[in-house]
């Protein structure tokens, strides 16, 4: 991801983009410093394949998610606060009315059941080696998530924040293709939908509310 494209529109990524900031300008501050670090982690990986690839014996699949949401794998897992991408939809859920909705807080998405899946078939698929796997489902942004939870869970209405659709459906940023890494796997995605009704199943069954 570039920080400066990823709000434009009219940018789409795909699984051949890499992120063009270099060591020292990773250094300004902690969101290039972050973005920049899973760029140099996966390039010293692709680097020192090529490097040793006359005496490696091993293959080398990249899987590059993007917000990673979805149900933790234990029940007991779940706790207060969750960590930064599935926080997105647990303080949304524990919001009230009168917050406003933060659509700023936008991107792509992806479900953890997906992410570990792809992990798996990078192992087991003859097509995954050497290629960079981009995991996303499509473009969201928090007041999606805030008509989910309101639309499926009628005991929440009233208590959570409606925010405004018609300001959100005008919210414009960059998108990720992915239609490559899709073929390449094989099998469909979650729908966010499908992702955040499980999570909020689990949350509130958890906390004795459903």
């Amino acid at each position: 991801m570039d920080v400066r494209t990823v709000n434009d529109p009219s940018t789409t990524y795909t699984e051949a983009d890499w992120n063009p900031d270099t060591w020292e300008g990773c250094q300004a501050n902690p969101m290039t410093a972050y973005c920049g670090s899973k760029k140099f982690a996966e390039k010293t990986a692709w680097d020192f394949l090529e490097a040793n690839k006359d005496v490696l014996k091993f293959k080398l699949a990249t899987v590059n998610p993007v917000y990673v949401f979805g149900p933790q794998k234990f029940d007991e897992d779940v706790t207060e606060h969750l960590n930064t991408s599935c926080e997105v939809v647990n303080g949304l859920l524990h919001s009230s009315a009168d917050v406003p909705v933060n659509n700023q807080i936008r991107g792509q998405y992806i479900d953890v059941r997906d992410v570990s899946k792809a992990h798996l078939l990078a192992f087991q698929k003859e097509n995954t080696i050497g290629k960079r796997l981009g995991l996303s489902v499509e473009s969201f942004v928090c007041q999606d998530v805030v008509d989910i939870l309101n639309e499926d869970f009628p005991t929440l209405k009233g208590k959570l924040p409606t925010g405004d659709r018609k300001a959100a459906d005008a919210i414009a940023f960059s998108s990720f293709d992915t239609s490559e890494s899709k073929k390449i796997l094989g099998f469909k995605f979650r729908t966010l939908r499908e992702t955040v009704d499980d999570m909020t199943t689990q949350i509130l069954k958890k906390e004795g509310r459903l």
